[in-house]
């Protein structure tokens, strides 16, 4: 697909391909410009932090004999390892976070329909010959059917129920009697 130019020379933005981009942004739109930005100062924060730790840790360490200068060296391809599991460990968390912040809503109150007078779905006046479904809202004419108004009632596990309450199982006897 070709991207499409604006007349100020902005281009579509390469992420998202929703918003334009120019050449102060990278050619991303602001959104993903500035998860750009967030995402490289976490990388740089967490490297800071790892380089950090392995010149402490390097600084503890004294050499006094032939053998320990290669045990820094080994500490050295631990700690560049370790920088990398760092790094890894830091997108996982941040994947994490969009994720977690993504599903927010987890518990929804259902909303209480106070004026019995408007359809809810369109807020249009239904007067006397409002339709009230077993949701517990008042629709107009248009919105009356389930299918219309997107309705949360289940139809099905409630008929399921009524004919489990109605139709009691029926077994024989265990024991036959003389």
């Amino acid at each position: 697909m070709e991207s499409k130019n604006n007349n100020n020379g902005s281009v579509l933005c390469g992420n998202c391909k929703t918003f334009f981009g120019n050449h102060d942004t990278n050619f991303m739109c602001s959104k993903c410009f500035k998860e750009s930005q967030k995402q490289e100062q976490q990388n740089q924060s967490a490297e800071k932090k790892v380089q950090e730790a392995a010149a402490f840790a390097l600084n503890q360490s004294q050499p006094t004999n032939l053998i320990e200068p290669i045990l820094i060296a080994q500490q050295k391809v631990e700690i560049t390892a370790f920088q990398e599991e760092v790094k890894q460990a830091a997108n996982e968390d941040q994947v994490m976070q969009d994720l977690s912040q993504s599903n927010q809503p987890a518990v929804e109150t259902k909303q209480v329909q106070t004026n019995k007078n408007l359809c809810w779905s369109c807020k249009r006046k239904v007067g006397l010959l409002g339709f009230a479904c077993k949701c517990d809202y008042v629709f107009c004419g248009k919105h009356r059917y389930a299918e219309e108004h997107a309705c949360e009632f289940d139809y099905k596990q409630r008929q399921q129920e009524k004919l489990a309450k109605e139709n009691p199982l029926v077994k024989n006897g265990k024991i036959q009697k003389i």
